[in-house]
């Protein structure tokens, strides 16, 4: 479940710059190896002590607007975060969470956008602390299955967890895959300070926590597989078949991508079962 430790437990550190922080995380955090990044919480709740690294960072933008959107810029901005400092392994950034608000009558825009209201685990291992506002409400659960290619209204095993509120000083640990947790809107504008450490072997996924089911897959290995899988049934035909059964049992891929080749080859099996 996550791990979550409030803002009393680091009253006594005192706040780092901007470009401590990834250094303290180049020589700590190893992207395999979860208590790595878990080990950061302090160091992480130490830059969200300064006041001022944001501001700084906001001002810097606003003068170079043209680094927004390069890629290879070590900081650069998304719809709901600005991404701080940027690592092959990992990225510092800032997310917003805004109160939901009414457009043509509803709030589901917002609570779309913020993924409000959707239960859902995550693809990398997600270290946060409250940076502003009262922040966001956390109704948690933890799966009890390996990661795994899951489909659509598949039964899943999960267990409830507590909740909490991730206010100003507060740190949590989301571990990837296990966690999932389904976030409340925020009373007021808040802002979360966030390491997110990625692994492109654990997919993603929105559940349906009353019925204990899978929704949809949201990211990860395998996400835009079966469209691919489809394509060269339809192109290759044979060819596209034989291919697959040579990478089910050859292939250096992820565990989730082997399940979803398998079951592809399955469904195409079916038919010919049905006529023997």
């Amino acid at each position: 479940m996550p791990e979550f430790f409030a803002h009393e437990q680091f009253c006594g550190v005192a706040p780092i710059e901007l470009d401590e922080f990834p250094s303290i995380c180049d020589e700590g955090v190893v992207a395999s190896d979860e208590h790595t990044v878990l080990a950061q919480r302090s160091a992480l709740a130490r830059l969200g002590k300064n006041n001022r690294f944001l501001v700084e960072q906001l001002r810097l933008r606003l003068e170079h607007p043209s680094r927004w959107y390069v890629e290879e810029a070590k900081a650069r901005h998304s719809d709901q975060s600005i991404v701080l400092a940027r690592r092959e392994a990992y990225y510092v950034g800032v997310a917003a969470w805004c109160p939901p608000s009414i457009q043509n009558g509803t709030t589901n825009w917002d609570n779309d956008f913020f993924s409000y209201n959707y239960a859902h685990n995550h693809s990398f291992s997600l270290l946060s602390v409250g940076l502003h506002g009262s922040g966001y409400t956390s109704q948690n659960h933890s799966l009890r299955i390996p990661p795994a290619h899951l489909k659509p209204q598949q039964k899943v095993a999960m267990v409830p967890a507590p909740s909490f509120t991730l206010a100003e000083g507060d740190v949590v640990f989301y571990r990837k895959w296990y966690d999932v947790h389904d976030q409340k809107p925020p009373a007021d504008f808040s802002l979360s300070l966030n390491l997110l450490v990625a692994d492109s072997t654990v997919p993603q996924y929105g559940f349906d926590i009353d019925r204990s089911v899978v929704l949809s897959q949201i990211d990860g290995p395998g996400h835009t597989l079966g469209v691919l899988l489809d394509l060269a049934q339809r192109l290759l035909g044979e060819e596209a078949r034989e291919i697959l059964k040579w990478a089910e049992k050859h292939a250096n891929v992820a565990p989730v991508v082997q399940d979803q080749i398998r079951s592809h080859l399955m469904r195409l099996d079916l038919p010919n079962q049905g006529t023997q």
